[in-house]
């Protein structure tokens, strides 16, 4: 069993025999240039943005359900994060399969930065302007499959599916895009154990 015991806040534990855990949510956002795009043309561009924040989640069972926050930096500066709820099986010895349905929430900084057009971009672009709010941003379905390398190492392949919803999925860039967002990724992760009370 491995975790990191912080005093007052709680464990960071990866062992299924605990129920509730903390770790820390991670991103990274590409950059967008108004070059993407044909119809992005006269849009600013954006800077990569990397977010960081906290995760939370609980598991009985076979169940597990968590919500992430995230503080962008550098591209954006607002706040982002998702919940969602898994159905976690082992069907074989140091294989998990993870899936279940996500939603995703931002504050205005965010769904302004990626989804509103300004009036000067109005001005340079084939869209109007358009001055979003935050809340709920999409929803969908993710799914991750985790193997054990060894009892330190986790390698992960995860897909997700996304359909924006409320004031971005009204947004002109969403319009003249789409609506529907898939992505895949793959991962590693080190497990490690400290105990700060000692």
């Amino acid at each position: 069993m491995s975790y990191l015991r912080l005093p007052g806040i709680g464990e960071v534990v990866s062992s299924p025999t605990r129920a509730f855990s903390l770790y820390p949510s991670i991103n990274f956002v590409g950059s967008r240039s108004s070059d993407d795009a044909s119809y992005l043309k006269g849009m600013d561009d954006v800077d990569f943005a990397f977010e960081l924040g906290p995760g939370i989640a609980y598991r009985y069972g076979m169940v597990r359900g968590f919500v992430e926050a995230r503080y962008g930096f550098t591209g954006h500066n607002g706040i982002v994060g998702e919940a969602g709820v898994d159905l976690v099986l082992n069907p074989f010895d140091r294989i998990q399969v993870s899936a279940g349905p996500r939603i995703g929430f931002a504050n205005d900084e965010y769904v302004q930065t990626y989804f509103g057009v300004t009036n000067a971009e109005a001005a340079n672009s084939q869209f109007a302007a358009y001055d979003p709010s935050g809340g709920f941003i999409d929803a969908g379905v993710g799914g991750r499959i985790t193997y054990d390398w060894t009892d330190t190492v986790k390698l992960h392949l995860q897909a997700d599916y996304t359909r924006y919803i409320g004031d971005v999925a009204d947004s002109p860039v969403v319009q003249a895009g789409s609506e529907d967002q898939f992505s895949v990724g793959i991962g590693i992760t080190y497990r490690f154990g400290a105990n700060l009370y000692d």
